[in-house]
Formats: C-alpha cells, structure tokens, sequence
C-alpha cells in the first residue's frame, strides 16, 4: 500500500488528537495520585492501584493516519502502571510482560490460591526489583484483520493500515512478522 505524506490538515488534526491523548495521560497521572492521595488519608498502605491500556496507537508515524493495527512498536506496545506497596517510586521496568502474566499477578497480590499451572507468570519479583533469570524474552502478536460492520468504533480511518493477518515475534531489539500472504518483515 503505497501511503501519501500528511498533508497540512492531516498534520494539525493529529497534532489536537495528540494534544488531547497527553492530556489524558495527565488525567490519569492525576487521578491515580487521587486515588492513592485517599489512601493514605486513610492509613491504608497495603493497597496496589493498576492502570493499562488495550493497545498503543499510531498517529502519524510511517505518515499512517492514526490506527492501531500494525506491528509497529508504537500499537503494539501499551502502558502497565503499578503503584503499591514494595514497588519503588518511578522504577521501570524493562522485561517483556503480557496479558496472560495479570492473572498470577494478581493472585499473588492478593495472596489467593491459584491453580497449579496458568500461562502467564506473576510480575512481582519485577515490580520488587528483584532479578528474575528465567523470564521470557519474546512475546508473540497477532493480527487477525477486523471485518467491518456498520457503526464500529474501533474501525480504521483510510490510510491508517489495517494489514491482513499477521503473526509476529516480538524481543527485546527485534520483531519478525510474518503476513498472510508469505510476506516477512
């Protein structure tokens, strides 16, 4: 698909859609300081505020108009906040997590019994800076193409990319993908 540069307009659009996005971002920076600003008021020191997000978003990189439905870094790399306690004020981490990984999180967290086997694994250590020798190092993406129905609010803009089904290998320097039709990238 051969994608033309921004033009003008589709330059200051993104610019006020990526106003509005960084001022989300306070928003929530904001509202996570409430929530814990309400706990401590209640001497409650022992609870974990988690903020994450479904997807990243492309807004004008590779001149796309913004989506978020390529391999590309930006879409597929999302936000995982985790405040509470042992987690060290404005440590990031830099270990490949994942969806699958919330579940054992949790339980621990919570200190609940949990089966013998899940598929992810707790993110605890992680977040306690401790060094976790056997965590992963590559996360598998897929992309299986959105049909489209009238009214979707997810639906791609024109020129935003909505590649075909893609399976992609993602580590810590690299990411491999391989499109339906055979292509590699």
């Amino acid at each position: 698909m051969s994608v033309p540069p921004l033009s003008p307009a589709d330059i200051e659009k993104i610019d006020q859609e990526f106003r509005m996005r960084a001022q989300s971002v306070q928003a929530i920076d904001k509202m996570i300081g409430d929530i814990r600003a309400v706990l401590a008021a209640r001497g409650d020191d022992n609870t974990y505020v988690i903020f994450s997000s479904d997807n990243g978003l492309h807004m004008g990189e590779y001149s796309l108009r913004p989506g978020k439905m390529t391999p590309f870094e930006i879409d597929i790399h999302v936000p995982l906040v985790v405040v509470g306690p042992g987690v060290a004020k404005g440590q990031v981490v830099n270990e490949i997590v994942e969806n699958v990984d919330l579940y054992a999180t949790f339980t621990e967290l919570g200190r609940a019994s949990s089966p013998a086997s899940t598929d992810g694994h707790s993110i605890v250590p992680l977040l306690r800076g401790d060094a976790v020798a056997d965590w992963r190092n590559v996360a598998l993406i897929e992309h299986h193409r959105n049909r489209p129905y009238p009214n979707d609010p997810d639906a791609q803009v024109e020129l935003a990319a909505n590649p075909t089904f893609y399976d992609a290998l993602r580590t810590e320097n690299a990411l491999y993908v391989e499109y339906e039709a055979g292509e590699t990238g």
